[in-house]
């Protein structure tokens, strides 16, 4: 899988450990591929590799006014307990009245501390 990706010209950054990647790694990765930014939506999982390892500077966050009802449910952040609280503080918030099937939602960026 990784050589078919590689022959179609995609960079692949593998980790270190059979259990799979750290968010050091990604970090490491990107930036040895000369990316200083990146944009991430890839889930409450990666997300977590990207607190546990101290490597995310800034989080988006968009609220959208629909309530969801059921046992399972999508979360920012899913993994174990991280050693330490991951402070951000708050830099922006922006209400889109005219937002997702016609509902509002809001915008909201956190910066680390």
């Amino acid at each position: 899988m990784v050589s078919k990706l590689e022959n179609e010209g995609i960079a692949v950054v593998l980790g270190s450990s059979r259990s799979g990647v750290t968010g050091s790694e990604i970090a490491e990765g990107l930036t040895a591929l000369g990316h200083h930014t990146a944009f991430s939506a890839a889930g409450p999982h990666i997300s977590h590799l990207l607190f546990a390892d101290d490597v995310l500077d800034r989080l988006y966050v968009t609220y959208v006014t629909t309530i969801l009802a059921g046992r399972s449910y999508a979360t920012l952040n899913e993994g174990p307990v991280l050693d330490s609280p991951f402070a951000m503080e708050p830099r922006t918030l922006y209400l889109d009245p005219a937002g997702a099937n016609g509902g509002a939602q809001i915008f909201a960026s956190f910066d680390r501390r």
